[in-house]
């Protein structure tokens, strides 16, 4: 009997604990997202529009004058550089063996030249002090052996001269005032000469622009001039202040922002250049910012 009890009292205690867990589940929750800050638009009358951030020198793909085996690294992603600063270098041990192997026939031809001197001097006294002491013919000959002396000092001394020209090519230096926006070189890696497919080191100009991209059904209602205002995706409070630079003449393929299923891959749009004036929050190349742009 006790026991028919007992499992009556814990049926009664499951059924009770099972009522208090669906009155909990058909309570509200209690989110801790908060809500998105009221937004105005800056015109009455706009057209919006993706940005997206990009220097103003656009991206430049840095490659090698010619081909080889890259040795040193100078730079990082985000280093600023000026034009000149040198910015990796390939296997040049080659050319400075040649390069020594010219210097030594330098010194063979400058050698070679100060006999050829010595000898025209005493052939030059005797044919001119000493008549009949020394033949013409001989005299011709330690002449021109002199001059030939001479001009073969010279075309050696060139020879280096451009040898030495050739091994500034075996590093590639900054092009421009800027920005290292991406380096994916690694000692060891082979260069290919002139080559920046795929580009593993690319410059930027420090100064950014934003280029918004309109869509083409949209484009006739942008007018020179136009002013405009960028917005971080998400947060209206953080604004980037803009100036007009001019509108590409050209309608494009439009950037794959989104990359999702639903983004059409063959609309086309035209593109506005603006200067970044003033931003209330860091830059990054490639950042994406709604735009608005007044429009009549």
């Amino acid at each position: 009997m006790k026991k028919f009890y007992a499992l009556i009292l814990i049926s009664l205690i499951g059924i009770g604990y099972g009522i208090y867990e669906v009155i909990q589940f058909q309570k509200p929750s209690v989110g801790s997202a908060k809500a998105l800050p009221a937004f105005t638009p800056p015109f009455a009358s706009y057209v919006a529009a993706l940005g997206v951030v990009e220097p103003a020198s656009m991206h430049i793909p840095v490659g090698t004058a010619v081909s080889g085996v890259v040795t040193k690294l100078f730079v990082h992603e985000g280093q600023n550089v000026k034009m000149g600063d040198p910015l990796f270098a390939v296997d040049s041990r080659e050319l400075e063996l040649n390069i020594t192997e010219q210097k030594a026939r330098v010194d063979l031809a400058r050698a070679q030249l100060k006999r050829a001197k010595d000898r025209y001097a005493i052939a030059r006294q005797l044919w001119e002090k000493s008549v009949g002491t020394i033949s013409k013919k001989d005299y011709e000959t330690a002449r021109d052996n002199y001059f030939i002396a001479k001009k073969r000092l010279e075309i050696e001394t060139v020879t280096l001269k451009i040898l030495e020209h050739k091994l500034t090519f075996y590093t590639t230096r900054s092009p421009i005032d800027g920005i290292v926006l991406q380096n994916d070189l690694r000692c060891g890696m082979y260069m290919e000469a002139v080559s920046t497919t795929p580009p593993y080191l690319q410059l930027g100009s420090k100064r950014f622009d934003m280029i918004a991209e309109v869509d083409e059904l949209l484009a006739p209602k942008i007018r020179n001039g136009a002013k405009a205002v960028a917005f971080v995706r998400g947060d209206p409070t953080k604004k980037v202040t803009l100036q007009f630079v001019r509108i590409r003449p050209q309608i494009g393929p439009k950037t794959l922002f989104a990359h999702t299923p639903l983004e059409r891959h063959d609309a086309k749009v035209m593109q506005v250049v603006y200067r970044i004036v003033k931003s209330d929050v860091p830059l990054y190349a490639g950042e994406i910012f709604d735009i608005y742009i007044e429009a009549p």
